[in-house]
């Protein structure tokens, strides 16, 4: 089904509402004074204005995985745990990933992906991002967490300070010998 979103402002009218009260600082528009707050009296809910016949759009193809709806939830960190994702796939999100792992992290830490990356036993597909300056750490990381996800999206465009000193992020693409690795 198709999410149909309604939005409109209120505006509140200044004055009384039948020229018999005396004008109050804020009065809420009423059905008799709609035109005149800007309201349209025709707009009804979502379920009465959907139109079953409408198809959906085209799901996202990514490799062998195929999104639907096709709304992506970008990994932020700190902000994509599992009750944020799972939220927002209830809301009509079709992939959601996890927050960015660093590829050392991985290494290091095996326990730390679990943690970052907690995914829910009703989660799928499962989606990481994994961030990195070294191809060797890269290639070593995706292929310890690839049995456990159904996608490993990898950062290219961090543009934060911190991953960017790192050798990692926006700072791969402006090296081609570990871009092209």
């Amino acid at each position: 089904s198709c999410l149909r979103v309604v939005v409109f402002v209120s505006s509140w009218s200044n004055g009384s509402r039948d020229g018999k009260e005396p004008a109050s600082r804020f009065t809420r528009p009423s059905p008799r004074n709609w035109p005149d707050a800007g309201l349209d009296p025709t707009i009804r809910p979502v379920s009465e204005t959907s139109n079953p016949a409408r198809t959906p759009p085209p799901a996202l193809r990514i490799g062998p995985l195929e999104v639907r709806p096709p709304v992506v939830l970008a990994p932020m960190a700190g902000v994509t745990d599992y009750p944020y994702r799972s939220v927002c796939r209830e809301m009509g999100a079709g992939l959601c990933i996890a927050e960015m792992v660093s590829a050392r992290a991985v290494l290091e830490n095996p326990g730390r992906i679990r943690e970052i990356a907690g995914f829910g036993k009703d989660e799928s597909p499962r989606s990481v991002q994994l961030v990195g300056g070294d191809p060797r750490d890269m290639a070593e990381a995706v292929s310890r967490i690839r049995d456990r996800v159904d996608h490993i999206d990898l950062n290219f465009g961090c543009p934060d300070c911190k991953v960017m000193r790192a050798g990692a992020g926006a700072s791969v693409p402006a090296r081609p010998d570990v871009f092209r690795a």
